[in-house]
């Protein structure tokens, strides 16, 4: 908001009076505007008249026949990107399954995957408002840059659950996965609020989705029961267990106590438990890989000596 003053010290206004939604033409190409005029008279501890002219910017809008502007409203603005954000992941993966012919479906979905981990992780580091209290302020109107990086993951997410239903994974835990994400997401970008809440959301699930999408794709590149893979699984599990079980319950505590919809406290709380899930079979596959590198060591020291 702008506010100016003008005062006068002779003349005798005794009365208020407000004059809104007057667009004014200099603000007219800008935004539109509200102005306000508010009349203080003199009073006894003031002498002079007050004029205070407030002007209030409101978000955009594109003027019809103007040719100004391409975005109306929020939706407008959140459905551009999503579109967008499917024809950039789709035209991703096309252009890997070109440059990789010879690689897997999976493969090239799984680079496509790292990309928009590496994507989220970025805008979600750019969106936390404060890192002295990265959950904070909760059930907040969501910034600008929250509602960009929640609708570039909406998108991915419609991509990638599209690509897993083509490719034949039925995976109960991963399809309940995607739904969770894409209900949730849409939720927060439909409510335009809890911005924080699901940018870290966001931060805490995908820090760990590089590596996630490494250890398999060095599978199809023949690096497995390797020193490498199990490092590359290691520093997985690690990451996982940090970021979805220990930063991702803080998380999903913030926001069940916190006065956020419903539905964004189900979707947080859902998303945990499927995590809880996965965290479980981490833990095995880890100490399955451990067991066997043992048996592996012991089997060549005995067969050196």
């Amino acid at each position: 908001s702008i506010a100016t003053v003008f005062y006068s010290d002779s003349a005798p206004v005794t009365h208020a009076a407000s004059v809104t939604s007057l667009p004014l033409p200099l603000y007219t190409p800008v935004a539109d505007c509200s102005t306000s005029l508010l009349f203080l008279p003199p009073s006894a501890n003031r002498s002079s008249l007050y004029i205070i002219i407030i002007v209030e910017a409101r978000p955009p809008r594109r003027r019809a026949g103007s040719g100004w502007g391409r975005i109306e409203t929020m939706e407008d603005f959140v459905l551009s990107y999503v579109v967008t954000g499917l024809a950039f992941w789709s035209t991703a993966f096309l252009v890997m399954r070109a440059l990789m012919p010879k690689r897997s479906y999976e493969f090239c979905n799984r680079a496509v995957s790292t990309m928009h981990a590496v994507a989220a992780v970025c805008m979600a580091c750019l969106s936390v408002q404060e890192w002295s209290c990265p959950v904070c302020p909760l059930n907040a109107p969501s910034s600008p840059r929250q509602m960009k990086s929640l609708a570039v993951t909406l998108s991915y997410m419609i991509y990638d659950g599209a690509c897993c239903h083509l490719s034949g994974d039925a995976r109960l835990d991963n399809a309940l996965h995607h739904l969770i994400s894409i209900v949730g997401l849409a939720a927060g970008l439909a409510y335009q609020r809890c911005g924080t809440e699901l940018v870290a959301c966001l931060l805490v699930t995908e820090i760990s989705s590089p590596l996630l999408h490494l250890r398999e794709m060095l599978k199809e590149l023949g690096v497995k029961d390797t020193d490498l893979n199990l490092l590359v699984d290691i520093l997985f599990a690690v990451t996982f267990s940090v970021a979805r079980m220990v930063c991702g319950t803080y998380v999903t505590y913030r926001t069940v106590t916190a006065d956020n919809p419903i539905l964004i406290k189900t979707m947080a709380t859902s998303l945990l438990l499927v995590s809880a899930y996965w965290f479980l079979r981490i833990l095995r596959m880890v100490r399955h890989k451990i067991g066997k590198k043992r048996l592996a060591s012991k089997a060549a020291g005995k067969g050196s000596m």
